[in-house]
């Protein structure tokens, strides 16, 4: 139970898009998505069915959006953002199509933060290592309250050895020299420029902070990271029958509190009533006499010389003595 609540609650931290909703992620204009209401909420970016790019498309797939901070971050007397609020963007997945020769993105990804700065484009496949600092996040030695991102996909179809993958997290950050208790430092130095996230987002087995510092100095959990869907459609499923059993307990005991229904005096006094009645009609049809049938005296037996003829003899008698 305890594993489920922890789940919920980091869920809860997160929006979730797909590369293949058309309202977040469009092949024809920017879609624009903020980061709502405070810096609790992070954004996690995955893909659903272009992993299963198994045909040729009649042409590439070519997404643009950009995430940006929300009403939270706005200071509401000079309608200014503050300077030391921002966003940073950490790929945790990434299996992207490159040319095994020239090495050349045939699959990529590009951030942006301002117009003609841009990231270089990241396509292969990710591996982290703590010791070589091997990490693709954005912005990198820049502070930005907006990211756009690219995503191009190649309309040729997967080979049986290749396969896409992505999974980018956005999280809001804050200067550290401005944070208080509830920040958690991205850095182990007294870096003047040192960046700060919330600590809702430590061990959430995202990686939020550029160093891994929020998930106990460990980039390599996200190895294992799953998209997530499924584990949102289970926890629904049991939070859906524990409310359901919950409500169905609780109906049980208001009626029973307030004698409602099966437990109402009515219901047992008709129910009575009805029983009584029952029991009186079995008792008055036992004491009813039962009325004699006249029964028919049977035939007398036919006697064997019965309406017989009376002998010859008897009738001519003097013709008898002729014979």
């Amino acid at each position: 139970m305890v594993n489920l609540l922890n789940s919920i609650s980091c869920f809860q931290n997160y929006q979730k898009r797909t590369l293949e909703d058309d309202s977040f992620c469009s092949l024809l204009v920017k879609r624009k998505t903020s980061l709502s209401d405070d810096a609790d909420e992070g954004l996690i970016v995955t893909s659903n069915r272009l992993k299963e790019h198994s045909t040729d498309w009649n042409y590439d797939h070519a997404c643009k959006f950009q995430i940006r901070i929300g009403r939270d971050f706005t200071d509401l007397l000079t309608l200014q953002k503050p300077s030391n609020i921002g966003l940073i963007a950490v790929i945790q997945k990434l299996s992207l199509r490159q040319n095994k020769t020239t090495g050349e993105c045939i699959d990529w990804i590009q951030f942006g933060h301002k117009k003609n700065i841009n990231s270089k484009r990241y396509c292969g496949e990710l591996s982290y290592d703590n010791e070589s600092g091997n990490m693709f996040y954005f912005p990198v030695d820049t502070f930005t309250d907006k990211i756009d991102t690219t995503v191009f996909i190649n309309r040729k179809r997967l080979e049986s050895d290749e396969y896409f993958d992505l999974l980018i997290v956005y999280t809001p950050i804050i200067m550290c020299r401005d944070a208080y208790s509830s920040y958690l430092k991205c850095s182990k130095d007294d870096d003047i420029k040192a960046i700060c996230i919330r600590n809702v987002f430590k061990n959430d087995s995202y990686l939020n902070c550029p160093n891994c510092l929020d998930e106990g100095d460990s980039c390599r959990i996200k190895t294992k990271h799953s998209s997530g869907v499924g584990t949102v459609a289970t926890i629904g499923a049991i939070l859906s029958l524990i409310i359901s059993f919950i409500f169905f307990l609780s109906c049980v005991w208001i009626c029973k509190r307030f004698n409602l229904f099966c437990w109402s005096h009515t219901f047992a006094a008709g129910t009575n009533r009805s029983t009584q009645h029952s029991n009186v009609e079995m008792n008055l049809q036992g004491s009813t006499p039962t009325p004699n049938i006249p029964t028919v005296p049977s035939a007398p037996p036919v006697s064997a010389d019965k309406d017989l003829p009376p002998p010859y003899e008897s009738l001519f008698p003097e013709r008898a003595g002729d014979r």
